[in-house]
């Protein structure tokens, strides 16, 4: 996943939304809790049902479009009650 401010990037996981031709459309996944100011993220309730190792936050404001070569492999599956609370942001 690319830095917005860096050219670097880092291993993280995305949340994907979609799959078009040869991209995926994801949002960011962060440790960090919902920032007060922003309405679209959102904390994942079942975190480890998800397949995540720990708490996680969806930045749902913007998507990006990665290559399906970016992936390296699949974590897991949002439960049911994140994925409704996720498609109201959405």
């Amino acid at each position: 996943m690319p830095y917005e401010e860096l050219s670097e990037s880092k291993v993280r996981p995305v949340l994907v939304r979609d799959e078009v031709n040869l991209e995926v459309i994801v949002f960011k996944m962060t440790k960090h809790p919902p920032r007060r100011d922003f309405p679209n993220e959102y904390a994942v309730i079942d975190w480890r049902g998800a397949g995540l190792r720990v708490p996680m936050t969806i930045r749902g404001g913007r998507h990006l479009r990665l290559p399906k070569s970016e992936f390296i492999r699949k974590i897991g599956t949002l439960q049911a009650i994140d994925i409704l609370n996720v498609r109201e942001f959405m």
